[in-house]
């Protein structure tokens, strides 16, 4: 990073933007105008402003400050990255996915966030996929109804906002009930042994790895621990019963829009069946409008009873 603590200070006032496309990005492996591009870019980023760019010139930039270059300290320095994935993650998917682990390693490594795994959180709440499911499962132990979908479909074999019942008309059905439902089996099972994640009593571990993989970090970092949690998304058995929940929720909810066609594939037992039930049922007396109407009737040739 020797020469990122040279150029740190560089800066171009004006300068035409440049495609750069590079596997490992550096200085080196740019050309004169695209490195006129480059420092005229960071300026405009530390100044607050986030022009479109190719995405090895963000990378180059992140590089930088994950090696200490160009901020006051760590806290800065992540607070800056932060601000790059906010407003790259979008127009460059690649940037969002790199660096949410990177700026959750960056806070765990330098002890700059109270709570390092927070951009996880941020990341689902934003709509983002949860690459690291284990992470946040915790959060939601004792408030399974604000689960969003995202984290239950990582945790079974059965995608539901993939489904046509889902994508004709269904969607804010299904994030609204499926949530719901799952805190109904949970208060039930608490009522015996313990919720959904407790009754499979996995023990936590330690989840370690080498911070900022595939990024070009200067500084040779022991193994970080991120956190210690059950590894959920990996026991086969809490799979099972998730995937279960969530088909006989779904079927539960065409039968009460009328719509055709049913999943099949699971075994669940018929007493959490019967909370299910109670809970749909519960919601149609209250104003939730899972039931059937002219408006959610399937259309006519396609209930055919068949898996979707």
């Amino acid at each position: 990073m020797t020469e990122a603590r040279r150029l740190f200070l560089r800066r171009e006032a004006r300068a035409r933007f440049v495609p750069f496309a590079s596997y490992h990005p550096t200085y080196d492996a740019m050309t004169v105008a695209q490195q006129q591009w480059y420092f005229h870019w960071r300026d405009q980023v530390r100044r607050g402003s986030y022009p479109d760019t190719d995405s090895s010139y963000v990378f180059v930039h992140v590089y930088e400050l994950i090696n200490g270059v160009g901020a006051g300290d760590v806290a800065d320095a992540y607070d800056q990255l932060h601000r790059l994935w906010l407003n790259y993650r979008e127009r460059h998917p690649k940037v969002g996915e790199r660096l949410l682990p990177w700026l959750a390693e960056f806070a765990c490594l330098h002890r700059c966030r109270e709570d390092p795994l927070e951009v996880y959180q941020e990341a689902l709440e934003a709509g983002a996929e949860p690459p690291e499911p284990d992470l946040l499962l915790a959060r939601y132990v004792a408030s399974p109804e604000k689960m969003p979908l995202a984290l239950i479909e990582a945790l079974g074999d059965y995608r539901p906002r993939k489904s046509k019942f889902h994508n004709e008309g269904n969607e804010a059905l299904v994030a609204e009930q499926l949530p719901q439902t799952l805190a109904r089996v949970d208060e039930h099972l608490r009522q015996k042994s313990g919720g959904i994640l407790e009754r499979f009593g996995l023990p936590p571990a330690p989840l370690r790895r080498q911070p900022f993989q595939g990024a070009l970090y200067a500084t040779p970092a022991t193994e970080i621990e991120l956190a210690k949690v059950p590894p959920y998304s990996q026991h086969q058995p809490l799979c099972g019963f998730l995937t279960a929940l969530v088909k006989y929720t779904e079927n539960r909810l065409r039968e009460a829009r009328d719509y055709g066609g049913r999943l099949r594939g699971y075994s669940l037992d018929p007493e959490i069946q019967a909370v299910i039930d109670a809970a749909i049922a519960a919601a149609c007396r209250g104003g939730v409008p899972p039931c059937a109407s002219a408006a959610h009737r399937h259309r006519p040739g396609q209930g055919t009873g068949a898996p979707e």
